[in-house]
């Protein structure tokens, strides 16, 4: 059914979806990728309802599809969230096909003509998607079909794909905090949690000045970055707190650009008397500015490592080095705040030795910090990248459907050039269990899968992962699961 037969939605509420990204014990910290833009829509007088699959069950969003509703709003990035994003938009569409479906969020931006070609979606943002998701509802509400005049707005003409005009980025000050209105009465589902508590997420910047060749933000934030008034930031922080937020997680791609910035944000963290989280570079430390985090109340810092090769970091134009890598982990080390060190396998040019030194980089980590949190991930190459580019030269053989980028999951090796993919796939799983059970799986009845991988990482006993049994029923359960609740 082509966008001009469903305009004309009247005065009906906006629902907007998070679908869950993972079928594991996972993060459930607030969804800003559409709690942004439900503020922004609300500001401007519209009625929004929100469906989090993480928190919400599938009565939630079968009670909200059978009002009206004016338009639904799904968000996801590469990977599981795009196989879970396909199941709800099959239940809209059943429960009341004529609910335009848009689809929004990385993915869709990277790859806007192969998404709308699933008969699940209707239109497609690009980018930063709160004025076009505005000027959409507005068209849809007034029923004119006017959508060409849209920009960022992909749509169905009939049996034609039309893509508008880019839409130039917003003044990032200009938008209103995320948890205004209906996202404000939602927050207590999130910081009122028995099981994890996790923090408030907030963003302080959009965009990043790195330019690394595999990453997904040279592409969809155009190798720019908007800085927030710290003022702004430091209204928003006061104005959660004061709703009951225990600890913060800046959604920012990276903290770290400019030394004073990351100061002042320690003065009021500080001052408001908050715990908070971030990501940060690592060649950006140094023994003063991490005494100034921890002081300021920070307890987490996530840093994107990759490879503990010179050659590989200049490959991937990482933009540090092989010595900055270990002396930040020194660093961290003798401090309070605790690390999470993310290293990547499997890029083009990589080889065996480079495997073999990453192993061996992670293996020092642990040594170094035992507390330290390691993961291991495949190379996914994503549309709009470097290496993208190069990965189709190398024989990468892109899905052909949205479904199938859905597959593209941490685990699964997808790269021609990787010889021993099942290899890469242990190792995402063993690294998981072994440096990352204490956050995601403790309390859980699989604790001795966490000793037994440990046991194996310690001996690079590597190549029959029988812990993959457990993983697979795992997910062979949460698919009973949804195929139980309808969705």
């Amino acid at each position: 059914m082509t966008a001009h037969k469903r305009s004309g939605g009247g005065d009906g509420v906006i629902v907007l979806i998070y679908p869950r990204h993972s079928p594991f014990p996972h993060s459930v910290s607030t969804p800003l990728s559409i709690f942004y833009l439900g503020s922004f829509l609300e500001r401007e007088s519209f009625r929004v309802e929100y469906f989090d699959e993480r928190i919400h069950s599938p009565k939630v969003l079968k009670e909200l599809l059978e009002g009206d509703v004016l338009l639904s709003g799904i968000s996801s990035m590469t990977s599981y969230q795009i196989t879970r994003g396909l199941a709800i938009s099959s239940c809209i569409n059943k429960v009341s096909p004529d609910i335009p479906i848009v689809w929004g969020g990385i993915h869709p931006s990277m790859c806007p003509e192969q998404t709308i070609e699933s008969p699940l979606v209707h239109f497609v943002v690009c980018g930063e998607g709160e004025l076009t998701l505005l000027e959409l509802a507005k068209t849809l509400r007034e029923g004119t079909g006017d959508f060409g005049s849209i920009p960022g707005l992909v749509w169905k003409d009939g049996p034609k794909t039309v893509v508008n005009e880019e839409r130039k980025f917003l003044d990032f000050n200009l938008i209103p905090s995320p948890y205004y209105g209906k996202a404000r009465e939602m927050l207590m589902l999130y910081t009122g949690r028995k099981d994890v508590r996790e923090p408030v997420g907030i963003q302080t910047s959009r965009g990043c000045r790195f330019r690394c060749r595999f990453c997904y933000n040279r592409f969809f934030n155009k190798k720019t970055i908007r800085l927030k008034n710290l003022d702004t930031v430091e209204q928003e922080l006061a104005e959660v707190k004061s709703l009951g937020a225990g600890s913060i997680l800046f959604y920012d791609d990276n903290i770290g650009y400019d030394r004073e910035r990351i100061l002042g944000i320690c003065d009021i963290t500080r001052c408001l008397g908050i715990n908070w989280s971030a990501d940060l570079s690592l060649n950006f430390l140094d023994s003063g500015l991490i005494r100034a985090m921890e002081e300021s109340g920070c307890s987490y810092l996530f840093f994107g490592a990759e490879s503990p090769s010179d050659r590989v970091l200049r490959y991937i134009n990482k933009g540090q080095t092989s010595a900055q890598l270990k002396e930040g982990v020194k660093l961290m080390a003798q401090s309070s705040i605790k690390p999470m060190y993310s290293l990547m396998m499997g890029f083009p040019a990589c080889t065996e030795d480079d495997l073999r030194e990453t192993i061996d980089f992670a293996s020092w980590i642990h040594e170094t910090d035992p507390r330290a949190e390691i993961g291991l991930q495949p190379y996914t190459p994503y549309p709009g990248t470097p290496l993208y580019e190069e990965s189709l030269e190398a024989g990468f053989k892109p899905p052909k459907t949205l479904a199938g980028w859905g597959l593209m999951t941490m685990d699964y090796v997808n790269t021609p050039w990787v010889k021993d993919k099942l290899l890469l796939r242990n190792l995402f799983l063993l690294s998981f269990l072994a440096f990352r059970y204490e956050k995601f799986l403790t309390g859980s009845p699989v604790w001795c899968l966490h000793k037994l991988a440990l046991f194996r990482w310690n001996r690079k006993l590597f190549r029959f992962c029988f812990e993959r049994i457990a993983y697979d029923i795992y997910k062979w359960f949460y698919r009973l699961l949804y195929k139980i609740s309808g969705l």
